[in-house]
């Protein structure tokens, strides 16, 4: 047997490709549906003004990170709650000034939203790289250690035959 036939005839090995799969998925199923998500609200959200309820510096004045607490209108989000974001500085002060800010929001969906202006990290993409790799280094060993055991295994053929 070969291909995919092969590696689900041992229960052992169907068992571990099985739990290969779920790794792999779990790391990286955040970064895959907030990438989604994403997506979602820049081509089906819509654009509303909320009200800042504070605007905060929380880093320090040789590294300042910018941050709106904000609501949404009673229509966009019935329970009232509030969001937080980190914004640049061009949209703090403006957002400070008048006492809004831009939202794109997705429809009966208050959590699915992006503010004008957010800053945005890369860790989690970091993060899955890193793990992706890691998962990608060990199954590398694990595959190395098999050839070389299968080598092992195989039987010597003995000296060549002379004339």
């Amino acid at each position: 047997m070969s291909g995919p036939r092969s590696l689900l005839a041992d229960p052992r090995r169907a068992k571990n490709l099985a739990v290969l799969v779920f790794v792999v998925v779990l790391v990286n199923a955040p970064l895959v549906l907030s990438t989604w998500t994403d997506l979602r609200v820049q081509s089906a959200g819509t654009d509303v003004r909320a009200e800042v309820t504070a605007a905060r510096n929380l880093g320090t004045d040789a590294e300042p990170r910018w941050w709106l607490s904000y609501r949404f209108p009673e229509d966009v989000d019935p329970e009232q709650g509030t969001w937080a974001a980190e914004v640049d500085r061009t949209t703090w002060t403006r957002a400070e000034e008048s006492g809004e800010v831009t939202v794109r929001v997705l429809e009966g969906s208050p959590s699915r939203h992006t503010v004008s202006g957010e800053v945005r990290s890369w860790a989690g993409l970091w993060s899955t790289l890193v793990a992706d790799g890691i998962l990608a280094a060990v199954l590398a060993l694990v595959w190395r250690a098999r050839v070389l055991r299968r080598r092992d295994e195989e039987p010597d053929p003995g000296p060549p035959a002379g004339p």
